[in-house]
């Protein structure tokens, strides 16, 4: 629901705008209300403590419909960015609670080599969302993704009520407690280790956005080529992140979460001085460093999660909601953050990604420096 939502619209940016007649940071502005409604519908994991899995994802599934049809019939900028607030709000079931899911039902190195499945098939999706997102406007307008969306929609709504079955049994269920849920979300906001690899995955995720929300605008402006060459880009990049993701899950068995984790942000940080000094030489350049910074995610979400929420399994709604929250909301306000500084170019967007992936580099290195201290104190002490 996330990837789809996301991936599938970008190459309908330029469109969206000139149909609604409004320029390039007011329609990132539909990128933003998505990434904010996101953070906040992680609110739906520590109701998912409570309720269980299966009833919150239903229903966020059906609402995720309603506001589908909504952005497919927006007449206006206004009505078009509440629509996407809305569908964010919703898919933020799909992407919480299947993330709570494989907490609870499994443990140890698992959780890290099942995140990586996870995202590996993700990474499927976003192979051929923006392909299909750049042959839809071939024929139709931008409404018809979402209308597309609507029918995918309505084909998880269908899979999900026949198939997946409830994970969290009521014996591990949370009481329901606004107290005690408040509690919850203040230990985790109190846990520093915690939110230094919140942060670590918000800054890693950015450097995501501002690319990818701006290469729409940067491939037929910068270089004059067509639009449509930015789904075949894109799905090169989504085929590395698929790459990166199941070699990954492989070296689990060889180094540790924490390891490849770094390895996924030094990868980062080079592309990110590559795209600012050579990306603007031409279009090749440019995507091959683009390609190369989304192969890097694949070292870097499924290890910074299971590492973040490896000591809340009985509150993996809740830990997964607060980490989404930091994710998606520094997502959402660095999306238009380029094209509000000024006009977009390559120069620009590459600064941007580099000082977002420097600054999730130093949050990698400082909760990894915390996990090792404290597995040398825990083996002093058993010693």
């Amino acid at each position: 629901m996330g990837s789809v939502s996301t991936d599938m619209y970008f190459p309908a940016l330029p469109r969206t705008a000139h149909d609604l007649g409004v320029g390039t940071s007011a329609i990132q502005l539909t990128v933003t209300a998505f990434l904010i409604g996101l953070a906040f519908g992680q609110i739906v994991g520590p109701i998912s403590d409570v309720r269980g899995r299966r009833i919150p994802l239903l229903t966020g599934v059906v609402v995720y419909i309603v506001a589908c049809l909504g952005c497919a019939l927006a007449p206006s900028l206004g009505i078009l960015v509440l629509a996407r607030a809305l569908q964010g709000f919703a898919a933020a079931a799909g992407v919480v609670i299947t993330r709570a899911i494989i907490r609870d039902l499994y443990s140890g190195p698992d959780v890290a080599r099942y995140y990586s499945r996870l995202f590996f098939m993700i990474a499927m999706v976003a192979i051929a969302s923006p392909v299909v997102g750049t042959q839809v406007l071939t024929f139709t307008t931008w409404r018809g993704i979402f209308f597309i969306q609507v029918g995918l929609g309505v084909l998880i709504l269908l899979v999900t009520t026949l198939r997946l079955p409830e994970t969290l049994p009521l014996t591990k269920r949370r009481a329901p407690s606004a107290r005690l849920q408040g509690f919850t979300l203040l230990h985790l906001l109190r846990d520093r280790r915690f939110v230094v690899y919140a942060l670590t995955m918000a800054c890693g995720g950015s450097t995501l956005v501002v690319l990818v929300s701006a290469a729409p605008f940067l491939i037929p402006n910068e270089y004059r080529v067509p639009l449509h060459s930015f789904g075949f880009i894109f799905s090169a990049g989504a085929l590395a992140v698929m790459c990166s993701t199941l070699l990954n899950s492989k070296l689990l068995g060889r180094f540790s979460e924490r390891r490849l984790l770094i390895y996924g942000f030094a990868g980062n940080v080079t592309c990110g001085v590559a795209l600012l000094t050579i990306g603007h030489v031409s279009v090749w350049m440019f995507a091959v460093c683009f390609v190369s910074l989304i192969g890097s995610w694949g070292f870097i979400a499924a290890n910074v999660t299971a590492l973040a929420v490896r000591d809340y399994q009985r509150r993996a709604g809740s830990a997964i909601a607060v980490f989404g929250l930091f994710q998606y909301g520094v997502g959402g306000l660095a999306a238009p953050a380029v094209a509000i500084a000024g006009h977009e170019t390559v120069d620009r967007v590459g600064l941007f990604v580099l000082i977002l992936g420097l600054l999730g580099g130093a949050g990698a290195a400082l909760g990894v420096s915390r996990d090792r201290r404290r597995l040398l104190a825990e083996t002093a002490s058993t010693g």
